[in-house]
């Protein structure tokens, strides 16, 4: 129990560095990587439909949108902590105990075994578990 207050603790210290993204913020970061990436407008009209393929240049698209959140890097993964604050803004050090069942499935998707396909697989991983990285829609 002691090892759950200390970790947690750390997690709401990190958390509380972290700036929440707004909705604009995200469309702003997928324009940005998908110039970066010379994606074409066949896969961004994929996008738009939620419809991500699991290809190379998706990965690298994830990769790319979660580094410009600022809680991926490709060299040390997810910052479990800085998802969680970005999902719920309200969580703090003293009401964690409400978001413990959100930060178990923010867990598990982070936890996703690393490889090329790191980001896309935790990132189909938060779609399927219903964490949102914004609260309104995105077109």
């Amino acid at each position: 129990m002691k090892l759950f207050v200390v970790v947690f603790a750390c997690v709401a210290l990190a958390s509380a560095e972290y700036t929440v993204k707004t909705r604009e913020n995200l469309l702003a970061y997928r324009d940005e990587c998908v110039k970066s990436l010379s994606i074409p407008a066949e896969t961004v009209e994929k996008f738009k439909k939620w419809d991500f393929e699991d290809t190379p240049l998706v990965h690298q698209y994830f990769a790319c949108v979660f580094e410009k959140f600022g809680f991926y890097t490709k060299e040390g993964g997810f910052n479990v902590g800085f998802i969680h604050k970005q999902v719920d803004p309200e969580v703090t050090h003293e009401n964690h105990g409400e978001h413990n069942e959100l930060h178990a499935k923010i867990q598990k998707c982070a936890d996703i075994e690393k490889s090329d396909a790191y980001a896309y697989n935790a990132g189909k991983c938060f779609m399927k578990e219903q964490i949102h990285l914004v609260k309104k829609s995105v077109e």
